[in-house]
């Protein structure tokens, strides 16, 4: 930090001597007539502030340093009102870059660091956004909140945005991976707009996810805790019969109470409960008494031991709720504001019934798996909940064991020792104001809710993106498995779309070592550097001289803890497969009798290695034995979402429009 600091005090020097230039840091635009945007008897106004900050002679400083000074910051006020509409105003702030300015050029949008904090009428100061890059806000949108609908009174809003250049800048003549030279740091320059977008034409009118529910969904009669459980048979093929009247419309107010003359809204592909939610696909499965969501994946999103020992079935201290609320949360965009921390109830049931037993155990977090008496009160086997695959459900199925309900692949739920890997289905509750923004529900056109990750831009690098996206990388389906040191994770899409890109017949190796001279190891190392990759994509992936390192885990003993997978012996490759735990090494595809058995890349034991089977248990197999292979690769921090077939798009990272991408 000195030698930086060292020479950013050259560079100083340099910007005064030569220019002392005024730096316009921030812009005030408004929006609307007036400044004021309404809808009916709701009101949005935008109060100026001041205008400009400028500041002179501007050099990386710390947050501590930054925060000491009023001068580098702006002051601006929302205020508002809703007496009319039955959801809440939905109003976002937002950064964008300012004015060109002639002859100079802009700092680079990592180095620009901002605070934002909200001042509510009563004086209370929050943090709502500590320290953060330019680069990491979403389409720049840097905070979102609501005005409550009922509220006839004034709410009023101040905001102070703070902005500096961050330390982590170096600057240097003689260091060629410096961000900047002397030269070129004095002829830089920082300008933004903050503006204020209340998009009520879209916003306002969206749908809110509850009555939604309500009204075009099967409930049960609320059971004693005041729940309403999402019914529906997997194979209903009744259609919506009055679709003018019942989708979102940007410009229209939706009337989603009169259900007259429409079926059960559903389609083929069973009910139509499906939400798109941080990359992934989940469905409804019941509302709360306090008008709270209970939602959980379509899917299993990855397959480990309930514990690792056989010996408890005691939830809160199961690995499997460590990975849910570690691992899993950690892919949730926004969770601090669109999930509860809600109780999980872990109680012992020693049925499969729709009698629900009297609590005794519970945790509280915000993720969490579906009981065995929630997956009975939505019909269960007959159910849209069953997937065909094996998966954990949170309850003991005795307390003298160590067992839990695991529903299997024929639907029904049956008891399972804890040490056994079955599919993960994580569940989450959604808060009650939850916003419908797009979407109508089916699986093909999911709701996509109010405070998710944007669709990408074009030109946004891939590393910004979120685990569970999808994109077209080689004219094959490919998921991100997460970002790692700036390098993009991605696993090749179940073979159920990808049945001709992959192989279902290769043995591990002679024994448990991962080698490019033999068996899978090879065979992917030989799919990587034949024709199989066009040079347009094999150029996005990372090598080892990106720093790419691979495991098989812990080097001797049982391997059931999905921590020790980046553990034992580093090995050499470019091309990988997936760990035992990792996100999306479960099964994804119609049901285990279309599905294959494939290859991890971690140990069971010290003679046998991870295998995810079809039915989505896992076991260990002896290396010797020939399974599918869903190759796992890293891509390089410069590959960006860009539209590379010419046709305008370039897709929205979902299962059915996945992003096109390009090295730049």
């Amino acid at each position: 930090m000195k030698s930086k600091k060292n020479l950013v005090i050259i560079a100083l020097v340099i910007l005064i001597s030569l220019f002392g230039i005024t730096y316009a840091f921030f812009e005030y635009y408004k929006l609307g007539d007036n400044q004021k945007i309404t809808a009916g008897k709701v009101k949005l106004v935008l109060n100026e502030g001041t205008d400009t900050i400028s500041l002179v002679n501007v050099f990386p400083e710390t947050k501590e340093e930054a925060r000491s000074r009023t001068d580098n910051q702006i002051t601006f006020t929302v205020s508002g009102l809703n007496t009319t509409t039955e959801q809440n105003i939905y109003y976002e702030i937002m950064l964008n870059e300012g004015d060109e300015e002639s002859d100079i050029i802009r700092f680079l949008p990592e180095h620009l660091v901002f605070d934002l904090i909200e001042v509510d009428s009563d004086g209370t100061e929050t943090m709502v956004v500590d320290a953060m890059s330019y680069e990491d806000f979403n389409e720049r949108t840097i905070w979102v909140n609501t005005i409550d609908h009922d509220n006839a009174e004034n709410i009023t809003r101040t905001y102070k945005l703070r902005m500096w250049l961050t330390t982590d800048i170096v600057i240097s003549d003689t260091d060629t991976s410096a961000d900047y030279t002397t030269t070129d740091f004095s002829s830089r320059y920082a300008s933004v707009k903050v503006s204020v977008y209340g998009d009520f034409e879209e916003k306002a009118v969206s749908a809110s996810l509850m009555n939604l529910v309500e009204n075009n969904l099967s409930l049960t009669e609320a059971d004693a805790s005041g729940t309403r459980f999402v019914t529906g048979n997997v194979d209903t093929t009744a259609t919506q019969t009055n679709s003018d009247e019942y989708s979102l419309s940007a410009n229209n107010l939706v009337n989603f109470n009169n259900n007259s003359g429409v079926t059960e809204i559903s389609n083929s592909l069973g009910v139509a409960n499906y939400i798109w939610y941080s990359g992934k696909l989940w469905q409804i499965v019941a509302i709360n008494s306090d008008n709270t969501i209970k939602i959980v994946t379509e899917n299993s999103i990855s397959n480990i031991s309930w514990e690792t020992t056989c010996s408890s079935n005691n939830y809160s201290t199961s690995q499997v709720r460590t990975w849910l609320n570690n691992e899993f949360l950690n892919t949730l965009e926004n969770h601090d504001n669109l999930l509860v921390n809600a109780n999980w109830d872990y109680t012992v049931d020693d049925t499969t019934d729709t009698v629900k037993p009297t609590t005794t155990s519970y945790v509280t977090d915000k993720v969490g798996l579906l009981t065995n008496y929630e997956y009975a009160m939505t019909g269960g086997a007959n159910s849209y909940l069953n997937i065909k695959y094996i998966w954990w459900t949170m309850t003991p199925s005795s307390s003298e064991n160590s067992n839990v309900w695991q529903v299997g692949g024929d639907g029904v739920q049956y008891g399972n020792v804890t040490c056994d890997p079955r599919g993960i289905r994580p569940s989450v509750t959604l808060t009650s104001n939850i916003l419908i923004i797009d979407g109508d529900g089916t699986k093909n056109n999911p709701y996509i809710i109010n405070g998710d990750k944007k669709v990408a831009k074009s030109n946004d690098k891939l590393n910004s993106r979120i685990s569970g996206e999808y994109i077209e990388f080689n004219n094959t389906l490919y998921r991100i498995v997460g970002i790692e040191n700036d390098l993009t994770k991605i696993i090749m899409a179940d073979y159920d779309v990808n049945k001709n890109s992959i192989s279902t017949s290769e043995v591990f190796g002679d024994d448990l070592t991962f080698s490019t001279t033999v068996g899978i190891g090879k065979y992917l190392d030989d799919w990587y550097n034949g024709t199989n990759i066009s040079d347009t994509y094999k150029n996005m992936i990372a090598t080892s001289s990106d720093g790419i390192v691979w495991y098989t885990g812990q080097d001797t003993g049982i391997n059931r803890d999905y921590t020790l997978n980046k553990s034992g012996t580093a090995i050499s490759a470019t091309i990988g497969l997936p760990y035992y735990g990792e996100m999306f090494t479960s099964q994804f595809g119609t049901a285990h009798y279309e599905s294959l058995s494939f290859w991890t890349m971690s140990k069971f034991s010290d003679s046998n290695v991870w295998v995810i089977s079809d039915y989505d248990t896992g076991s260990g197999q002896a290396a010797t034995s020939t399974f599918a292979v869903r190759p796992v690769m890293y891509l390089k921090s410069s590959v960006v979402v860009k539209d590379i077939d010419g046709d305008g798009a370039f897709g929205n990272g979902t299962l059915n429009s996945p992003y096109e991408i390009i090295m730049l």
